[in-house]
């Protein structure tokens, strides 16, 4: 009799568990714990990090195969958004010392709440794993809510979520009934949310605290960035760009620029922003000669010609593909015959590609994030050929490579045309 579904599934766990287990104990690394105490690894070991997503896997799938259909709908943690919307407000987290101890009314005298509005948010956060209690109405920390407390950006990011971006998503559906196929940043569910009608961006520049907070979550995802940066410096072939000219568009304070100098040392490097993102950039001394930062707006004709390749990282997911087309069509008068584009983004998959449920969930997630607030975009093989082709028919799409085991994809084109003239 073949294996069930649900058994396959708990020797996946039980067998790739018992290896993550033998690994953290060899190395001296603490088992994972809800306990205050423990401190959780910054960057997961690559040793291990396949046997955790196959983990995280087959656990989400196990559980949502036992609840069945209905259990699984009707057991979905829609309470989590409140709990975290009340965490951040009220800076609960931060309310009393990580080591130690305080009462549900301590944390109302000092947030400034009921006592029983905290007692209830408090209670349910625990049934999250926020938050514990060892006894009746006292309150400590798990790891969960310690992270919280002790990391700011971190807790930026749960602002960003719970003020914008979850009450964004709950207008999305009536955004698409009042503007069908829009492509405009403006018309969007955070837009209807707000009742304002700026965009997403025009919009933070007149609020210095959602700006400040924009950054810190930039600046919390991208705290991996160097990573991600080596990772496209050594899984993409650059080949004859290694003693050309790169040009990063969007390239914020020029850090993959400085990282390519670094590693391709007779390569040139341009990092072009807008001029207040560049105003203060300073690159580093040893690498003026082949770095350098340049204000520039990507909506208007590239200045720099003759570059080898012009790269985008994160930008195209930001703008619905009427935008994405005016982006690449202000390249071509700058493209020289066989000149590349290189994207460093997310690709979402097909229904033949082999990917996990729970990475394919947060690709979509981020899809639903840049729909509801930007009406912007995440997009398919598929769909980034289209986008080229859209652009100039002389663009070749050369296509797209995922780096194993993530949600990040360098996507590829050349210009076939003439050089300028």
């Amino acid at each position: 009799m073949a294996q069930t579904r649900i058994a396959e599934l708990a020797t996946i766990i039980s067998t790739q568990t018992a290896f993550v287990d033998q690994y953290l104990r060899s190395h001296g690394i603490s088992s994972p714990s809800f306990d205050a105490e423990y401190n959780e690894m910054t960057t997961i070991p690559k040793e291990i990090r396949v046997s955790k997503n196959a983990i995280l896997e087959a656990t989400e799938e196990l559980n949502s195969l036992i609840a069945g259909p209905v259990g699984y709908l009707t057991s979905l943690n829609t309470t989590i958004v409140p709990v975290l919307h009340a965490i951040y407000r009220w800076n609960l987290a931060s309310s009393f010392p990580i080591e130690g101890e305080a009462s549900f009314g301590d944390i109302a005298t000092k947030v400034g709440v009921p006592e029983n509005d905290i007692k209830r948010i408090i209670r349910m956060a625990k049934t999250h794993r926020i938050f514990r209690e060892p006894r009746d109405g006292i309150v400590a920390h798990t790891s969960i809510s310690k992270v919280i407390a002790t990391v700011p950006l971190l807790n930026s990011w749960l602002g960003l979520m719970t003020d914008e971006i979850f009450p964004a998503f709950t207008h999305m559906v009536d955004a698409i009934e009042r503007w069908p196929d829009s492509q405009e940043p403006n018309e969007t569910g955070y837009n209807l949310f707000t009742n304002q009608f700026d965009s997403y961006f025009d919009g933070m520049k007149n609020d210095t605290h959602r700006e400040k907070r924009f950054a810190d979550v930039m600046t919390f995802f991208h705290a991996g960035g160097k990573w991600e940066r080596a990772g496209l410096i050594e899984f993409y072939d650059w080949n004859s760009a290694t003693e050309g000219v790169v040009v990063e568009l969007g390239g914020s304070q020029g850090a993959m620029c400085v990282d390519l100098a670094r590693h391709f040392p007779k390569m040139k490097c341009i990092s072009q922003d807008l001029p207040d993102v560049v105003a203060d950039v300073e690159v580093p001394k040893d690498l003026t000669d082949r770095v350098e930062i340049l204000a520039h707006d990507f909506f208007t004709p590239q200045p720099v010609r003759d570059a080898d390749v012009y790269l985008f990282r994160w930008i195209f997911h930001d703008w619905s593909d009427k935008y994405s087309v005016l982006i690449l069509q202000n390249l071509i008068p700058a493209l020289k015959h066989g000149a590349r584009i290189v994207i460093g983004e997310v690709c979402l998959p097909g229904p033949e590609d082999n990917v996990s449920h729970v990475l394919e969930r947060r690709m979509r997630g981020s899809d639903f994030t840049m729909k509801s607030c930007l009406n912007g975009r995440e997009r398919s093989a598929k769909e980034w050929e289209q986008l080229f082709a859209s652009s100039d028919s002389r663009f070749k799409f050369k296509g797209v490579a995922t780096v194993p085991g993530s949600r990040y994809s360098v996507i590829e084109a050349t210009w076939e045309g003439d050089s300028p003239a």
